[in-house]
């Protein structure tokens, strides 16, 4: 094996061996055929062992008087590597890479056989032993007791200022829980009632607004339709329709029970079988401002009217009682 293949391999005192198997009486004969453990790992031991010549291995450096230990350590530190040789002094490398590595056995020989199991890389900074540190001056020692007195004062400062808030909180805690427990009870049963009465809510308001529309129906009744004028009149009654005022329209007729005018002028039109037949008669007439319809005693009694073109004055009229059924009618503005 050439040297230059291990550049990366360091001085055996960097790793510090175990100490135990340093020689082939330390291994030899007492652990023929087991596993020992090793610093660099887990390896079979063969005494006496060796590979025929017709197996290539390589000669490793190992920048010092040889081990058993060494030999390991080389191996582990070496991929390559399926078996050492220690041989006096010597550690001897062989790899099955294109070889068959068939070992034989001489009892009275004196080189170990070494099969790895479990490597355990010496160059991975995680399986270096670590070395100690120095020890510290007293100087240091007395830094790092200055240094421990005033964190313990600032701990110390910390946890007395802590204690206090500790307790408050504990207490508030602890007042705290039975009143979220009671608020949450309070809210499981607030919570049906407030669904339910909105529910009765949602079914109240359209039946409240339906029955104010009904009390203001009720209070302010819509006005009737007006009634046609002629069917108004053929209502009226003498006593109770005194001073009632129709509309016909075109002219305004405001009508007086049991009176007669005595005012000149009256172009008499004649027979009018009622006082709205009179009245009509006013209403097409174009200087008619006034009527008086008289009727005669008994079913057969005569019907008068009588057209005015000149205002009535209600003032000037006389009342005769039921004795004269008569109906004056002035127009009004």
């Amino acid at each position: 094996m050439n040297l230059l293949r291990y550049p990366f391999l360091l001085p055996f005192f960097v790793y510090g061996a175990l100490g135990n198997y340093d020689t082939f009486d330390s291994l030899c004969p007492g652990e023929d055929g087991n596993k020992v453990s090793l610093s660099a790992g887990e390896y079979t031991v063969s005494c006496g062992g060796y590979f025929d010549w017709t197996v290539n291995g390589a000669r490793v450096d190992s920048q010092g008087a040889a081990s058993p230990e060494e030999c390991a350590r080389l191996c582990s530190g070496s991929a390559d590597c399926d078996a050492m040789l220690f041989d006096g002094g010597a550690c001897w490398e062989y790899s099955a890479q294109g070889q068959t590595l068939t070992p034989d056995s001489d009892p009275q020989g004196n080189t170990i056989l070494l099969h790895p199991v479990v490597k355990i890389d010496p160059n991975d900074p995680s399986n270096q032993t670590p070395q100690p540190p120095p020890p510290l001056t007293p100087a240091q020692l007395q830094q790092q007791l200055d240094q421990c007195i005033q964190d313990k004062q600032t701990v110390t400062d910390q946890r007395d200022a802590c204690v206090p808030l500790r307790d408050q909180y504990k207490g508030e805690r602890d007042s705290c829980v039975p009143l979220r427990d009671q608020y949450r009870r309070e809210r499981d049963t607030c919570v049906p009632l407030r669904d339910q009465y909105r529910r009765e809510r949602d079914t109240c308001v359209p039946l409240r607004d339906q029955y104010k529309r009904e009390r203001d129906q009720c209070r302010n009744p819509p006005s009737p339709p007006p009634i046609p004028w002629r069917q108004q009149a053929s209502r009226l009654q003498c006593k109770r329709d005194d001073h009632t005022i129709v509309d016909t329209g075109t002219k305004r007729f405001k009508l007086r029970c049991h009176a007669i005018t005595g005012q000149s002028g009256r172009p008499d039109v004649g027979h009018k079988s009622s006082y709205a037949d009179c009245m009509d008669a006013c209403r097409v007439h174009p200087t008619c401002v006034g009527f008086q319809w008289q009727a005669g005693r008994g079913a057969g009694g005569n019907k008068r009217c009588a057209l005015f073109d000149r205002p009535v004055r209600e003032d000037r009229l006389r009342f005769n009682g039921i004795a004269s059924p008569s109906w004056w009618v002035g127009v009004t503005a």
